[in-house]
């Protein structure tokens, strides 16, 4: 849900290409309606922030973000199969983005993420004594177990952005990096093979899921 809106210098904003697409409209259509409503009122400028995106092929192209009121004017006149239902859950997806953007104001909030750094600087730490110790046994993609660990991280909270948490997912994900440094650690003291470390991490991370839930609750 969270993914049709995103924040970009502290606003909560959509992008018009994934607006066109969700609602089934040309992208250019999309593009020609926006600039409309800029030229029609100079008031609408501050909804919409041109930008430019670069496609699969490396050509560079144009597109808008916008923020609520923006994406209001843009989306009034959507109609077609689906077009209630999309503009629900823009306006749900905003109204997460926006409410995390007031909690990220609050003193519970900014400690709480200072925790979360020194607990990824620990499992950090325990990360690249793991990608040394994987090449001394004769990995050569041990680069990439950093990114297998994050990512095991972040699906065991049901996260897919670290900069954007609320206080509840933010301690989640500390007990969760917390783990996963104690079980490397552990791991690699018991001289246990790398390839192994992963699953059983990946195991214990799984079983644990609902502490890390009831966390999120407390």
């Amino acid at each position: 849900m969270n993914e049709l809106v995103v924040i970009k210098n502290s606003i909560a904003v959509c992008d018009s290409l994934l607006v066109a697409e969700k609602f089934h409209k040309s992208h250019k259509n999309v593009l020609r309606n926006i600039d409309n409503l800029v030229a029609q009122n100079c008031a609408t400028r501050i909804m919409f922030k041109e930008s430019i995106y670069t496609d699969d092929r490396g050509k560079e192209y144009r597109n808008f973000h916008m923020n609520r009121d923006g994406f209001s004017l843009l989306a009034m006149g959507f109609t077609g199969k689906d077009a209630l239902q999309w503009k629900l859950d823009y306006i749900k997806a905003f109204n997460t983005m926006e409410n995390l953007l007031m909690e990220q104001q609050s003193i519970q909030w900014q400690q709480t993420r200072e925790q979360s750094k020194v607990s990824r600087k620990i499992e950090t730490d325990s990360m690249k004594r793991l990608v040394e110790y994987a090449k001394s046994q004769g990995s050569k993609n041990a680069d990439k177990l950093y990114i297998n660990y994050t990512k095991l991280a972040n699906k065991a909270i049901g996260i897919t952005d670290r900069y954007n948490m609320t206080s509840m997912e933010l301690n989640s994900l500390i007990m969760v990096d917390n783990m996963l440094s104690r079980l490397i650690e552990q791991a690699m003291g018991q001289q246990m093979y790398y390839k192994d470390i992963y699953p059983m991490c990946k195991q214990r991370v799984e079983t644990s899921k609902e502490v890390a839930m009831l966390g999120m609750i407390a």
